[in-house]
């Protein structure tokens, strides 16, 4: 199968798969308070525990301004604490509140679940080749960025 019929063949799939995985996702996510992105801003913050706001423009790929867009409503929400540094006042950092730790760890749990579920009934080697393939996909994405053309 080349590129081609293999792109199309996986787009097929992921829209029946990404509707399961969605149905029974916590709360929070499924009534629109939390975004995807804001999503990953709080697994973010939650495995570091504390981050500057600039590294966090730089993992996520996007301006200072869209970061502050995206913590502003979390900051609202009381899952996240926005402190400045004495020594340099422009050095902004958030870190999560209790309430935030408490999501976070939902978040967290609800995907271990699912990727137990999903996994279950696939062998421990398609498993081990599923991970060494997503690997070789983060190591593509991190050298080569986003890019769709070839």
């Amino acid at each position: 199968m080349n590129i081609h019929e293999f792109a199309k063949e996986v787009l097929t799939v992921f829209p029946a798969i990404h509707a399961k995985v969605l149905k029974g996702q916590p709360a929070v996510l499924k009534k629109g308070k939390i975004t995807i992105s804001q999503m990953v801003l709080l697994e973010l913050v939650h495995a570091k525990r504390e981050c500057k706001m600039s590294d966090i423009s730089k993992v996520l790929g996007v301006t200072k301004s869209a970061v502050t867009g995206l913590t502003d409503r979390l900051l609202r929400m009381g899952l996240l604490r926005r402190t400045r540094l004495r020594v340099d006042r422009r050095i902004v950092k958030i870190r999560l509140t209790p309430k935030g730790i408490n999501i976070a760890n939902k978040l967290k749990n609800y995907k271990l679940k699912m990727i137990r579920r999903l996994f279950a009934n696939i062998s421990q080697k398609e498993r081990a080749q599923y991970l060494d393939i997503l690997k070789k996909i983060q190591k593509n994405i991190q050298k080569k960025g986003t890019r769709t053309h070839e």
